[in-house]
């Protein structure tokens, strides 16, 4: 299928949310390398940030539980200046923190 995303007109960028791009790591999954993930037909709405993983929480300006925590969290977030067309880009240092912060 496809993606749809969102302008965010503030910033000017096409905002894609949680897209699953590995199975969630549950049942006779776990430990194991990553799947891929379901597929499924027509456009997927990518308006809403998928779960969080489970994380220690070091830094008190980022809330880890605010999109809810899950296994199911295999999930990416994209941003593009490109307003119209393809090519998400994802962002963040893949280290720690709540996927929906985005800073610029």
């Amino acid at each position: 299928g496809t993606v749809e995303g969102q302008v965010d007109s503030a910033r000017q960028v096409l905002v894609f949310k949680g897209i699953p791009y590995a199975a969630p790591p549950v049942g006779n999954l776990r430990w194991r390398a990553p799947a891929p993930p379901a597929s499924w037909a027509g456009v997927r709405h990518a308006d809403a940030l998928g779960h969080n993983c489970m994380q220690h929480q070091p830094y008190p300006d980022i809330d880890a539980s605010q999109a809810g925590v899950s296994e199911d969290c295999i999930n990416i977030n994209g941003w593009t200046a490109a307003l119209e067309g393809r090519g998400p880009v994802q962002g963040g240092g893949g280290r720690q923190g709540a996927e929906g912060k985005f800073t610029r």
